[in-house]
């Protein structure tokens, strides 16, 4: 998986990036699932939730995102570690730090 240059359309074209970025790792909100209409292994196109734009599954039959299972619900967690936990702006199983 990459880093992905965000679209203003449905393509993979270059001439369509638009200045955001979204890192390898990051999680993305979609509220539009598009299929090419000319398949040759690109797509499907997803529209981002926030407004900034268009993504894709794979570009030339390689995969560039995967989509993920989400559990809906409201779930309470009572924290017990005595230092207390820091806030995320997304899950990540991987420390930054130690790479663990």
């Amino acid at each position: 998986l990459y880093d992905l240059q965000v679209r203003d359309r449905p393509t993979i074209g270059d001439d369509f990036r638009t200045p955001v970025t979204i890192n390898q790792g990051d999680l993305v909100s979609v509220d539009l699932i598009r299929k090419s209409t000319f398949q040759y292994g690109n797509g499907p196109f997803l529209r981002l939730s926030d407004g900034s734009g268009w993504l894709f599954e794979r570009k030339k039959s390689a995969p560039m995102m995967v989509p993920l299972i989400v559990n809906k619900g409201h779930w309470i967690f009572k924290v017990i570690n005595s230092v207390g936990i820091a806030l995320r702006w997304h899950p990540k199983d991987q420390c930054a730090k130690t790479g663990t």
